[in-house]
């Protein structure tokens, strides 16, 4: 069964939070709940994403940005502990770059309990520690990972604002979130604009996939 989301939870374990963020929040965890595509801002670039465990979602992002099947999506995370969930055995170096200070999305292999959809090869799947305010809020409450991935279509240039989402993206999520972090809320001072690092080890030694 599915979390329910209660808004008083917000003021409880939040404190720092925005009227604006808990506002957004409520309403886009609302909507993740029904199984909808949103468009949102994360510490890095614009994203569409939905709930990671909803495969209907998922094929629709396939859809919208005209990916090719079998490209892997990320997830988006609020804590390390939520990563131990899906693979408990993680290194040191593996945790080391999942708790980098610099946007790192790190792929892991062996992943279960998600969308073969969202999975690459040997059942892998790339996470990121999320800073971003809102993205965590979302992650909170719906207790759910929230998939990731560049909000544009394949090919063609990212958006690193809102005012950047081609019509295409608007016009085909079912939502897209209106919050826009600024300095005084944590993880502000992290907002980076461009794509995430992405990483795997292998045999004890860093790869990098995207610097």
């Amino acid at each position: 069964m599915r979390t329910r989301y209660r808004y008083s939870a917000f003021a409880s374990n939040t404190p720092n939070m925005t009227s604006t963020l808990k506002s957004e929040a409520l309403n886009t965890v609302t909507l993740l709940q029904k199984g909808k595509v949103i468009a949102y801002p994360t510490e890095t670039i614009w994203g569409i994403g939905c709930n990671a465990d909803n495969l209907e979602a998922i094929e629709r992002i396939f859809s919208i940005k005209k990916r090719e099947k079998g490209k892997a999506l990320l997830v988006l995370v609020d804590e390390l502990d939520t990563v131990l969930k899906y693979k408990p055995h993680l290194n040191e170096l593996e945790k080391g770059l999942l708790l980098a200070p610099s946007p790192t999305t790190v792929i892991l292999d062996g992943i279960q309990n998600f969308p073969a959809a969202l999975k690459g090869t040997n059942n892998s799947l790339a996470f990121r520690i999320t800073q971003h305010p809102f993205c965590k809020a979302v992650i909170q409450q719906t207790k759910i990972p929230l998939v990731s991935t560049s909000a544009n279509i394949s090919g063609e240039k990212s958006a690193t604002c809102k005012k950047e989402l081609s019509a295409a993206i608007v016009n085909c999520v079912d939502h897209v979130v209106n919050y826009v972090a600024s300095k005084p809320e944590p993880g502000a001072n992290q907002l980076e604009q461009k794509a995430s690092r992405i990483v795997k080890v292998v045999e004890g030694k860093v790869i990098t996939i995207r610097a």
